[in-house]
């Protein structure tokens, strides 16, 4: 009756503008840590019930991370060597709260929604050795190199010995089971 129905999953997208291009460079230890972080929320609606029943809901959200493993090359007469390893360790966690809205949906119905808490964080680690990132924060080591994040998405050789990851620092998010 006018209400708007569940969806079992919905996809969106979220962008972090503040780390749309950062360039890391492990010489000056810039950006501090050799690391970056954004925060966003997004709030919706996820379904409007009649006044008359009662709901009990819970929110689960995945927080996806991992390590990208960036090749620094060496171009010499058109012949590459490898000649090193360095690491971007990535994480967006996600946290949010569900609240019921009494009277806010459809003809006086209840709707139930939802605010989601984004944080995006990425290190570079130059030289390859392994600093995973955890509940605790990230560690940092290794020397030399150096990577640009930007967009579009792409990894790039750049001069120098460095390494440009270029790409809009967004995030999607699967709701429902």
């Amino acid at each position: 009756p006018g209400l708007v129905p569940f969806k079992p999953y919905e996809e969106f997208m979220i962008q972090f503008p503040e780390v749309g291009q950062v360039v890391f460079d492990p010489m000056s230890q810039s950006p501090p840590g050799m690391a970056v972080q954004a925060c966003t929320t997004k709030r919706g609606a996820v379904l409007e019930v009649p006044q008359q029943v009662g709901l009990n809901a819970q929110l689960k959200a995945n927080s996806p991370n991992g390590t990208l493993v960036l090749e620094d090359l060496q171009v010499t007469n058109g012949y590459k060597q490898k000649i090193g390893e360095n690491m971007l360790h990535y994480r967006l966690k996600v946290d949010g709260q569900l609240a019921m809205n009494k009277g806010s949906g459809n003809a006086g119905s209840h709707r139930l929604e939802v605010e989601l808490y984004f944080t995006f964080t990425a290190q570079f680690e130059a030289g390859g050795r392994s600093a995973p990132m955890g509940a605790s924060g990230m560690q940092m080591g290794g020397y030399g190199g150096g990577m640009v994040m930007s967009a579009p998405m792409m990894v790039q050789q750049q001069g120098g010995g460095g390494m440009m990851m270029t790409g809009p620092m967004q995030g999607g998010m699967v709701m429902g089971g």
